[in-house]
């Protein structure tokens, strides 16, 4: 079948039946050529499109509420992915989540609207890893990732370790503080907030629990795990108080199905 090539009009042949929707330039040059100057009129790259609501890279930046949920969220369940390259690095963040709280995953893509492309959480079936179904979404590859995972990372044996910086805390505000808690803070039997720590060392637990007491006045417990071999921290009842005090001023924003981590605590008598 004859097709006229989108970038030079030159006619040519389609011999694979597969490719006659599809094919639309009629060499590999015209292609590369046709993306360049679209990319150069529009600011859209390759692979992107305005229907996902994605910018130039060279104008797009996280915003300030953006910042906090990377930094509370890579407290949490949040991963930023260096892709090493052959010139340079590229990095996007990613996060998961069990099926249960794909509102709660789905709220953090409309929060960082222009930097993820997919239009629906990606499903993850059961595997050696985890017994449930996952919902997991990625973002955009932007410099602004570099930023926030050199925030995070330590190379450790050529691997990427997710730390915990006395400097990073800093930047840390009420909303961060949010994220953090959703993604692995919960209430205990006790009607007490935990926070399940569980990726960090014993040293990275003090440096938090110093930096909660002196930032906010709250006091932390440093527990060890024993079925997990593994450090948490625990707040008594005034301090589980004083920690959701912070945070639920933000209640509004945040999906109806993961509220049930902020309920209202009472003294107990």
């Amino acid at each position: 079948m004859d097709k006229k090539c989108k970038n030079c009009g030159t006619i040519f042949n389609v011999m694979n039946k597969a490719l006659i929707k599809t094919k639309v330039f009629c060499s590999l040059p015209c292609s590369q050529n046709w993306w360049k100057i679209k990319r150069n009129k529009t600011g859209i790259f390759i692979g992107e499109s305005k229907k996902f609501g994605i910018l130039s890279r060279s104008t797009l930046h996280l915003n300030s509420n953006q910042k906090q949920l990377l930094i509370g969220s890579l407290l949490g369940d949040g991963h930023v992915r260096e892709r090493i390259g052959k010139t340079k690095s590229s990095y996007c963040y990613s996060e998961g989540h069990s099926e249960k709280q794909s509102d709660y995953l789905r709220h953090k893509m409309e929060m960082l609207k222009g930097f993820i492309a997919q239009k629906t959480l990606t499903p993850i079936k059961p595997n050696g890893f985890s017994p449930i179904p996952k919902v997991s979404m990625t973002s955009i590859v932007h410099n602004d990732f570099k930023k926030i995972f050199n925030l995070f990372y330590q190379k450790i044996n050529d691997k990427n370790i997710k730390t915990i910086k006395i400097q990073t805390l800093e930047l840390l505000r009420p909303l961060g503080l949010l994220y953090w808690y959703l993604d692995d803070g919960y209430i205990s039997k006790k009607n007490t907030i935990e926070i399940a720590t569980y990726s960090f060392t014993k040293e990275e637990h003090v440096t938090l629990k110093e930096w909660l007491e002196n930032k906010f006045d709250i006091q932390a417990i440093i527990t060890f795990n024993k079925s997990k071999n593994m450090f948490l921290l625990r707040f008594n009842v005034e301090n589980s108080k004083k920690f959701l005090s912070l945070i639920l001023p933000y209640r509004n924003i945040i999906p109806p199905t993961i509220q049930y981590k902020l309920p209202i605590l009472r003294s107990r008598k």
